[in-house]
């Protein structure tokens, strides 16, 4: 487990906002999805967007540079 700074908790709480099921994201490869399942919380956590163009995705928020659409 990572050290817990001051802030990190806010952190993870605009995360889990952000990345909620059923929120719309975009993606630089996929475009934009919504997210159908969450997994997990911080830096591990994994995301199943389902992309209009490119099919259902698992991802790991971290890596996945996905934005708010």
């Amino acid at each position: 487990a990572g050290v817990m700074t001051p802030g990190a908790g806010m952190e993870q709480k605009r995360m889990r906002k952000a990345f909620a099921p059923g929120s719309r994201v975009k993606h630089a490869t996929y475009g934009v999805g919504y997210i159908v399942a969450r997994e997990g919380d911080g830096e591990d956590m994994k995301l199943t967007v389902n992309f209009s163009f490119s099919g259902r995705k698992t991802l790991v928020q971290k890596f996945a540079r996905l934005e708010p659409a």
